[in-house]
């Protein structure tokens, strides 16, 4: 044993490191789950979104770039899953960061997709069935799973009327149209862009754009990530449930890798009186405690446990809790190594002197 630990204080720091990654691997490949206990400033944030009424809504600010995609991206998808199925209105918005624009629309967009995927899965079901379908799904060599992935897309982009979405799929639309597809779904239970989210993208300004959206949104922001005018959308037009400034946003939540959340606070919070949150990376999070306390922040997600934290609430595990299998075992892997570390260094002193 003794000589173990020795050759292991001098084994070369390659097949640590090669370790390591066999560690944190196993985990994601095998999709291990910890549970975990959520944490206040968590609850208080799933809390707040939980009590909303449908047709209420929240802003997302993307507020990171792709180097914190792995702490912050599970958050995102997280809230976003929750607001969907409470019958929230979703807002999102990237102003700290430009490459932060792709992420926010994948993470809006994957989890519309998924939710609009679910409410339609009798109809996809059956769409198998029909015989000019098939025929179409045949000639193109079309995997089951593309096929449902498109038509997910595909069925809500005729009440959006996304004709982007529609002229690549034009032939495939036209089969839709003419087995009446159409009209065996009622439009009310999907998400569509401008009625039940809208995603704004990149906006250069920063504090310019903070500040204008709470005045006006529509001259501030003018048109959204797609190209579309705000003012010819649903959800800034309706006089009954009309998005005009943050007083028609319940909660403006802030995924952060940078100094954003206190500008969010600054203008949204202290200057308008709304309700602000933020997500950050695990580095950063003990900044932000003291605005709980202050209740200038309503609720805190910290780094990856945050998300994995937010996940268990909504009982839908992904990126996070996957996340923290890792992590675990990467924190009991370096303490092993520290132990082992100091024992070899102990044991070749003791061995040295015994040998003088």
């Amino acid at each position: 044993m003794n000589n173990f630990i020795i050759w292991f204080g001098k084994i070369d720091r390659r097949w640590l490191y090669l370790l390591m990654a066999i560690v944190v691997s196993i985990p994601i490949f095998m999709r291990m789950k910890m549970k975990v206990k959520p944490a206040e400033p968590v609850i208080m944030l799933y809390d707040f979104i939980e009590n909303l009424e449908p047709m209420d809504t929240i802003l997302i600010s993307f507020d990171y770039s792709p180097d914190s995609l792995a702490e912050l991206q599970p958050m995102a998808k997280a809230l976003i899953y929750h607001a969907l199925n409470k019958d929230v209105r979703i807002l999102g918005i990237a102003l700290a960061w430009p490459s932060a624009a792709g992420l926010g629309l994948d993470a809006m967009k994957g989890e519309v997709h998924n939710y609009n995927k679910k409410i339609l899965g009798t109809v996809i079901e059956n769409l198998f069935e029909n015989t000019e379908i098939s025929k179409y799904i045949e000639s193109k060599k079309m995997k089951k799973e593309l096929f449902t992935n498109i038509i997910a897309d595909l069925i809500p982009a005729h009440f959006e009327d996304n004709k982007s979405t529609i002229s690549v799929n034009k032939k495939l639309y036209a089969i839709l149209e003419k087995q009446s597809v159409f009209s065996k779904v009622d439009s009310k239970t999907l998400k569509l862009i401008g009625r039940d989210w809208d995603y704004f993208g990149y906006k250069p300004g920063y504090a310019l754009v903070m500040l204008g959206m709470g005045s006006d949104m529509i001259k501030t922001l003018n048109t959204d990530y797609f190209g579309n005018e705000l003012k010819d959308f649903d959800m800034f037009s309706n006089p009954t449930y009309k998005i005009k400034n943050y007083d028609n946003i319940s909660v403006v939540i802030d995924l952060a890798a940078g100094g954003s959340p206190g500008a969010w606070m600054t203008y949204v919070n202290t200057k308008f009186g709304r309700p602000v949150a933020t997500g950050v990376t695990a580095v950063m999070a003990a900044d932000y405690y003291p605005f709980l306390q202050s209740k200038q922040l309503i609720g805190l997600l910290n780094g990856m446990r945050g998300a994995a934290d937010y996940e268990t609430l909504i009982n839908k595990p992904g990126l996070g809790l996957q996340g923290m299998g890792s992590q675990t075992f990467a924190h009991l892997l370096i303490i092993a190594f520290i132990i082992l570390g100091n024992l070899g260094y102990l044991a070749s002193k003791k061995s040295g002197g015994e040998n003088e």
